[in-house]
């Protein structure tokens, strides 16, 4: 479909998708998390939302 659509098809984006979708995860579930906790305490939920704030970060380092 990409192909078709433009023409030609990165040989890149495969490796790039193998190595975000593992980090797709820990990004849902602290954010929910943190959503969660943080609807009862905010300061209980700082800590998820460190956490949640790190697995982004490092997915998006790894897509740019």
């Amino acid at each position: 479909m990409i192909a078709a659509a433009f023409g030609r098809v990165s040989l890149v984006s495969p490796l790039a998708n193998l190595a975000a979708v593992p980090l797709l995860p820990p990004v849902m579930l602290f954010g929910t998390a943190t959503a969660v906790v943080g609807a009862a305490s905010r300061p209980a939920a700082w800590p998820l939302a460190m956490a949640a704030y790190a697995c982004a970060t490092s997915l998006r380092r790894t897509v740019e």
